[in-house]
């Protein structure tokens, strides 16, 4: 998209820009440099959302991480151009259910789920890495597992079965990340970060068990839009017979980002949501680590009162955190800083962040 006859002072771009960025639009310091819709659906590949009643219409086939239609278009594919299939997790087993009553398997001593490390060895434990060789569900007291989150490795022993003769590429950071250009053709597994280019660019793709991961808090779902828009990426145009097959959970938002190519409105509306809500980057977001009487002394210090002039304040381990109107941001923060470098010189720790992740009490 044309910028200005004069050019930019700063230009921020991607496949799919960030909440700050539409923040910078909201607040008249930046415009939005959008491309004719028309030519950026010839120059990008065509998104094709599997849907819940499509799989349920394929029956039992549908609900394979590999839906069977998908996998025709894949085999079909595969013989005219190379195709990618993307898959969320490293690893072998990510997660596991009990086999006879579907219970999530979890670890008898820390209660975090089970993984399974490689084909035939005892799963264990994700958080602390106990093992389970004699792991019984306690509902039913069933002790054969089904592989419920699949990892690459997995998925690659299986990929190479139903592929015959079809060349498979794995590039993941265990199996070892293929170098751009260096793929001519057949089949490519690999995890979103791992996914090499390849010349003249894949003809079909296959994103599998796409979504929002757990744990990404604020902002998951553009982080999970720019995952797979960076992928799709690297496919043919439509132009070309380019296209893109995505199977999983989505969030609607992301799914009509996804499927109509247009990750700024995406940001937009994210923006007017957290707007709304009073979260950033509508606000600043400061945490303050350290011992309750330095912490309650900085935050005095800087005029910062719950329910005060826009400020709301969140209670953290050891500290707080504090959501501030912009405005006021900076004197807060200068104050904080100033009340550091004294507590520096009694010898008492105060930490300070700014604008870092935000952690709501659940």
């Amino acid at each position: 998209a044309e910028v200005s006859e004069g050019g930019a002072a700063l230009l921020i771009g991607g496949y799919a820009l960030s909440v700050d960025a539409a923040s910078l639009v909201a607040s008249g310091w930046a415009r939005w440099a959008r491309s004719d819709r028309g030519a950026v659906r010839d120059a990008v590949p065509t998104i094709d959302i599997v849907t819940t009643e499509r799989r349920d219409a394929e029956g039992g086939a549908g609900w394979h991480w590999m839906p069977g239609s998908v996998w025709r278009t894949v085999r079909e594919s595969a013989q005219r151009g190379p195709v990618a299939i993307l898959v969320p997790r490293a690893g072998y087993v990510r997660g596991a259910a009990c086999a006879r009553c579907d219970a999530w398997a979890l670890c008898v001593e820390c209660e975090s789920m089970l993984e399974v490390p490689a084909r035939g060895v005892p799963p264990r434990c994700i958080d602390q890495g106990h093992p389970q060789p004699d792991w019984h569900c306690p509902e039913c007291h069933g002790s054969a597992l089904k592989h419920v989150r699949q990892g690459a490795s997995l998925v690659a022993e299986q990929l190479a079965r139903m592929l015959g003769e079809i060349p498979l590429t794995v590039s993941t950071a265990a199996a070892g990340v293929s170098p751009d250009f260096e793929v001519a053709g057949g089949v490519v597994l690999a995890t979103p970060g791992a996914l090499p280019a390849v010349r003249g660019g894949y003809l079909h793709m296959v994103i599998t068990s796409a979504g929002v991961p757990a744990g990404t808090g604020l902002g998951g779902e553009l982080q999970a839009l720019r995952w797979w828009l960076s992928a799709a990426a690297l496919c043919r145009s439509r132009r070309e017979g380019g296209a893109v097959s995505v199977v999983g959970e989505l969030p609607p938002s992301v799914a009509r980002a996804l499927s109509t190519w247009s990750p700024a409105a995406a940001a937009e509306v994210a923006f007017s949501e957290r707007s709304s809500l009073g979260l950033p980057p509508h606000r600043r977001y400061v945490t303050v680590t350290g011992a309750p009487d330095v912490v309650a002394r900085a935050l005095a210090a800087a005029g910062v009162e719950d329910g005060n002039g826009g400020v709301t304040t969140v209670a953290r381990p050891e500290g707080a955190g504090v959501l501030l109107p912009r405005s006021r941001a900076q004197d807060v923060v200068d104050a904080l800083r100033a009340t550091q470098q004294q507590l520096s010189r009694d010898r008492s720790e105060l930490r300070i962040r700014v604008d870092g992740p935000l952690e709501l009490p659940t």
